[in-house]
């Protein structure tokens, strides 16, 4: 009897703790907005379990691999089973988000400025994410390093122009807000490969 107890305990413990481990470009950010309220919208490209946690950040990535951690971050849970192709919003979605403040990614609040800012997606500890996408509206260029709240390098693992982009009008001016805008009759890596392009973008400085 306690065999049997012991395993449904497992079988239900696991259950309970099961996600899906993302790699990059698995998920994709399809749309910033910093305009009052700030939101965000990504995609999923696969089919995820219950349970999985993705942490997005406004901190920048410096050149050294560690963030510059002075603002914060915030934790989506899926609240269930979800299919790819399935889009999530931060504001329409918020019952699934959490805070993940902590002394790596910054204590301050997760908010999105209208002068640009970046939005990096990723999963793990902090200390060692693994980054899944990102993207920034502060210019058209990634920088070398995260010196100032609103720029980043790209984080490590990801690719320019296909799990990362720039999305500003060019190399010294910003949106604040951008979305995809491109064709979303494709596959999911055919996908990918659209929302990786940043000609296939919009931006402005007025409404998301």
């Amino acid at each position: 009897m306690k065999a049997k107890s012991l395993f449904i305990f497992l079988l239900i413990s696991t259950s309970i703790s099961a996600q899906t481990t993302l790699s990059p470009g698995e998920m994709a950010i399809i749309g910033i907005g910093a305009d009052n309220p700030d939101d965000f919208h990504f995609i999923f490209l696969v089919d995820i379990e219950s349970g999985t946690e993705i942490i997005f950040t406004d901190s920048g990535w410096k050149s050294d691999n560690t963030f510059r951690g002075n603002e914060g971050a915030t934790k989506y849970t899926a609240p269930s089973a979800l299919n790819a192709g399935t889009v999530i919003s931060y504001v329409t979605n918020s019952a699934n988000f959490t805070s993940a403040n902590d002394a790596n990614v910054g204590t301050g609040s997760f908010s999105l400025s209208t002068s640009g800012d970046q939005l990096l997606a990723f999963q793990g500890a902090t200390t060692s994410p693994t980054f899944i996408f990102a993207a920034q509206t502060n210019s058209n260029q990634w920088q070398t390093t995260s010196d100032a709240a609103s720029n980043s390098a790209i984080p490590q693992g990801l690719v320019n122009g296909v799990t990362a982009l720039a999305v500003g009008p060019d190399a010294s001016s910003d949106y604040d807000n951008a979305w995809y805008s491109g064709s979303t009759s494709a596959n999911p890596s055919a996908l990918l490969a659209l929302i990786g392009d940043n000609s296939n973008w919009t931006g402005n400085n007025s409404s998301y």
